[in-house]
């Protein structure tokens, strides 16, 4: 779940937080808190931990020297989560193991996409049927867009009638 409100977040057992497609944690979510403390990261009282720590483990591109600041705070914390955990080919987490030396697999064979014939199927007067009729009814829900609209199409009608009112007379 990326970016869970807190209540959800209080749900959660473990948490993976990837920075620049690397780990920067990944254990229980009691102990996230006291593992970045360590690092000096305290999060504030009455802040969605998920919001906090996705912050801390993001690159701000606002300026120049915040993007270089948190460039250099995202490197710490990737180098701090790959020295506490020093075995290369594995990253532990409450006991389980996991391979992240995965190379991705380049199969020489044509992969091709087969349908299911028992998997019924929509057809396309169906489905332009549905979305029309979802169309419509966001349109008329949302009245000040339906005049708007109906506004906007008026005055340009008006305003190209002027501009070309006897345009062809002059030669």
């Amino acid at each position: 779940i990326h970016q869970p409100r807190s209540d959800i977040f209080n749900l959660i057992d473990s948490v993976l937080l990837l920075a620049k497609g690397k780990i920067a944690y990944w254990g229980a979510k009691d102990s996230i808190f006291s593992y970045f403390e360590k690092l000096d990261f305290v999060c504030p009282p009455y802040v969605n931990p998920a919001d906090y720590f996705l912050d801390i483990a993001s690159i701000d591109y606002s300026t120049v020297d915040s993007e270089a600041a948190s460039r250099e705070q995202v490197n710490r914390l990737v180098s701090s989560y790959a020295l506490h955990h020093k075995d290369k080919g594995s990253v532990a987490s409450e006991g389980s193991t996991i391979n992240t030396n995965i190379s991705p697999h380049k199969s020489k064979k044509k992969r091709t996409i087969l349908h299911s014939s028992s998997e019924p199927t929509t057809g396309f007067l169906r489905q332009t049927q549905i979305l029309l009729r979802r169309s419509f009814m966001c349109l008329f829900r949302d009245r000040a867009l339906l005049y708007g609209g109906m506004v906007e199409v008026i005055i340009l009608g008006i305003l190209m009638g002027a501009i070309f009112y006897k345009a062809g007379e002059d030669g």
